[in-house]
């Protein structure tokens, strides 16, 4: 009995002497592998890096067309009185937004132009930052850290930049703040070229460069008269009310209709201008892009 129980227990250790073995195999297989030491997952500050660098493959002005015989072309030219001519990304989270479309009972192209801000949804894929989507909201949005589902005025996904950074094609969904003048039943499928800047080489400190920013106007001179400059932006402030609230079927003005205070231009690299003007409270009631 006593040789019987020496031999079992024996065999007991062996068995776990040899399971002891397998792990310790199994941890330096492990341990040893190609990606030794390597975390598979990018850390803030490498994501935050490779976020800038797609973020300034991103800024510019595109210009757009619908890929020749894709689905999503016919499909929009059948249910879609809009066509994205053009978006521009600027630096500071602001974008342009032109379309243009045939008005009903006309044969005349129309353009229509909508601006604001836009925030951007990042994952990581293959140790890439890769854009899942971009949101296109209004004018006074500020970007959170909670990015929208969807846009207010769009929704683009499917982003590709190509390694030039001058090539882009994405899917584009209008939203509702499009709907007053384009259909928004349709996901587009568009590709686009970056245009070159106005004067690339630019010095950093020349008034090229100086220009680009965002004026509030405080006033406009048409000419050396004293007090043209305060009837000047006033004229503008008015000419914009007119135009925009006075109902000529009834000759009066809509009372609902809020009144400009001031206004700012607003310039880019790529010679775009945007005149904004704004309410009381801050808010931008109307703009205008050139």
């Amino acid at each position: 009995m006593a040789l019987k129980f020496l031999i079992f227990l024996l065999i007991d250790r062996s068995i776990k002497l040899h399971i002891l073995y397998l792990i310790v195999f199994a941890l330096i297989l492990t341990s040893c592998g190609s990606r030794s030491g390597v975390d598979l997952h990018l850390s803030v500050e490498e994501i935050r890096e490779l976020q800038e660098t797609v973020e300034i493959d991103l800024v510019g002005k595109w210009k757009l067309r619908r890929p020749s015989g894709s689905i999503s072309n016919k499909m929009f030219t059948a249910t879609n009185n809009c066509d994205i001519v053009q978006i521009e990304f600027i630096e500071n989270n602001i974008y342009l937004l032109n379309v243009s479309y045939t008005a009903a009972g006309s044969s005349e192209l129309s353009y229509q132009n909508f601006n604001g801000k836009f925030n951007l949804v990042f994952i990581e894929s293959d140790r890439e930052a890769v854009i899942e989507r971009i949101v296109l909201m209004g004018p006074n949005y500020e970007p959170i850290s909670i990015v929208p589902a969807q846009g207010s005025v769009a929704t683009i996904s499917e982003i590709v930049i190509d390694a030039s950074g001058n090539d882009i094609s994405f899917s584009i969904q209008l939203e509702s703040d499009t709907a007053a003048t384009c259909l928004i039943d349709s996901v587009i499928s568009l590709a686009g070229d970056k245009e070159e800047k106005l004067e690339p080489n630019a010095p950093e400190y020349s008034n090229h460069i100086k220009i680009q920013q965002d004026w509030r106007m405080i006033s406009v001179a048409e000419n050396t008269v004293e007090n043209t400059n305060i009837i000047g932006l006033c004229f503008l402030l008015a000419e914009e009310f007119h135009d925009r609230c006075f109902v000529q079927e009834i000759q009066e003005f809509n009372l609902n209709c809020q009144q400009p205070t001031s206004l700012s231009l607003f310039f880019s690299g790529y010679g775009t201008y945007l005149l904004a003007y704004y309410d009381g409270s801050g808010q931008i009631i109307s703009s205008e892009e050139g």
